[in-house]
């Protein structure tokens, strides 16, 4: 969820995705050329000082707010050092009242104040510089745009100029969506427009994500990706009818694709069988099978029956089965004894085994306990052969220990020993002398004598004295203990 102000607006979407859609930004524009008139006529360029006396070219702003542009913070901000003063403050805060209080000083600011604000925005570092300077420009474009453009012709660095020129679209389109599409629409090809259209993508993709998709579309590369999956994942949450009957109208091709892959997570929180719709849409093959996967999967952790009484309905066996383990899976989230009988009912398949692996895996690392018990009362050789080490592994992750009393029930050979060996570093990392002695169960001897060796030439840095007197009633080879035991001596410094 975006964050909201305690006067209801969304905090900036800047602030959560700028740095995904940078790209552009810093290209440069060129001083010398002019922005697109402006409410029918050329940006009216008017003089206002600065903070420091001198005077600037910014926009003919009149103070409308009187006495209530001056009342401080429970009317408004009257001169720069309220601002400044108020702004310092808040910035000391943390949480959600940081950014309520912040969203709340830049809102009730007049228009004339903005250029006053911005050089006080200018003494803050870091991040909060950067989201300060572009709520401010999109504030006062929402207000007054004329005003907020002939500021942004004074800037003489270009990328500060793109970003302004950003940031002021985004507040412009709220008040005035048509204008300011008209005036974005006249911008030259390059990186003040690329910029906006970022800009403009992630505002409108929140009150207008038909539009924010057809922005985006115009983009190329990694950024056109972050910004049409910003753009339809908004509209499948707000519209997903409209969203549909949209992508119904487009040709089949990958960019059909594409966005309808954008749209399926929140479809299928939404409405499943819609999300197999939109699914439906898309050219037949192997990323339309992982959509429908993908639903299906969502669809059984909250209604498991009604997924795998669609999935039953397929009539292409491909499909059919390559939806067991999302089912599976989505199951084993939030009902891993079901998810197993589901499995477990199925006919012999590797498409079956998979599966379980897969919830066993999930159900081990979740409820260690409840899967180790399920295990435990299995007798076929099939199921108990894979099903244990997807246990042990999960359990191994968290609870080394527990998962020791678990190897016995590995069949005898190297899938035990690999097991042993990977457990065993991990239990070293806090019980060194438990590692060493379950090392020593390792059948084979070559690969016992290797980990041996290797754990307690560790050892030997760490604690040399327990290593040591370890080496020394080992079974392993002379030579090989003489070895680890001349790191001893190295450690310590002895001759």
């Amino acid at each position: 969820m975006i964050p909201q102000g305690s006067n209801g607006k969304q905090l900036p979407l800047l602030l959560i995705v700028a740095g995904s859609v940078s790209v552009g930004i810093a290209l440069g524009f060129a001083l010398k050329s002019t922005f697109p008139s402006l409410l029918g006529g050329s940006v009216a360029v008017g003089t206002v000082k600065n903070p420091s006396g001198k005077s600037d070219n910014t926009a003919d702003s009149s103070d409308s707010g009187g006495k209530n542009a001056n009342t401080g913070p429970s009317g408004g901000v009257g001169s720069a050092k309220d601002f400044a003063s108020q702004l310092h403050a808040i910035l000391a805060l943390h949480g959600m009242k940081r950014w309520n209080m912040l969203a709340d000083l830049i809102d009730k600011l007049d228009p004339s104040k903005f250029p006053e604000a911005l050089a006080a925005a200018q003494a803050i570092h870091g991040n909060d510089k950067q989201w300060l300077t572009g709520e401010l420009f999109s504030h006062w474009g929402e207000k007054d745009p004329k005003g907020a453009l002939a500021y942004v012709q004074t800037l003489t660095k270009p990328a500060e100029r793109n970003q302004a020129v950003a940031s002021v679209l985004g507040g412009w389109v709220q008040s005035d969506p048509n204008a300011a599409m008209a005036w974005f629409q006249q911008l030259p090809e390059g990186a003040m427009k690329t910029a906006a259209t970022q800009k403009l993508v992630m505002q409108l993709s929140q009150t207008d994500p038909r539009t924010a998709v057809q922005l985006a579309s115009s983009q190329t590369g990694n950024n056109r990706n972050i910004l049409l999956t910003l753009a339809t994942q908004n509209w499948a949450s707000q519209d997903l009818d409209d969203a549909i009957r949209y992508l119904q109208q487009l040709p089949n091709s990958a960019q059909k694709s594409s966005l309808i892959q954008s749209m399926i997570d929140a479809a299928a929180n939404q409405n499943p069988t819609k999300a197999l719709t939109l699914a439906g849409e898309m050219t037949p093959g192997a990323r339309q099978l992982e959509a429908f996967q993908h639903v299906a999967s969502i669809w059984a952790s909250y209604d498991s029956q009604a997924a795998i009484s669609w999935a039953n309905q397929q009539s292409d066996d491909h499909i059919k089965e390559a939806l067991v383990g999302s089912i599976a899976s989505g199951m084993s989230l939030t009902d891993p004894q079901g998810a197993v009988s589901y499995v477990m009912a199925l006919p012999a398949s590797e498409a079956k085994d998979t599966a379980l692996n897969g919830v066993v895996s999930t159900w081990a690392q979740n409820d260690p306990q409840g899967a180790i018990a399920w295990a435990l009362q299995q007798s076929d050789p099939h199921i108990t052969g894979s099903i244990w080490q997807q246990i042990i592994s999960g359990v191994a992750q968290n609870d080394p220990q527990t998962a020791v009393g678990l190897v016995p029930n590995l069949p005898e050979g190297q899938i035990r020993n690999s097991y042993i060996q990977n457990i065993s570093l991990q239990l070293f990392q806090s019980d060194p002398s438990s590692a060493m002695q379950f090392v020593s169960t390792i059948s084979d001897e070559n690969q016992r004598n290797s980990m041996e060796q290797n754990l307690a030439s560790n050892w030997m840095q760490d604690d040399p004295n327990a290593a040591t007197q370890w080496v020394k009633n080992s079974s392993l080879p002379a030579q090989i203990k003489q070895n680890i035991l001349k790191l001893s001596k190295w450690s310590s410094g002895s001759d």
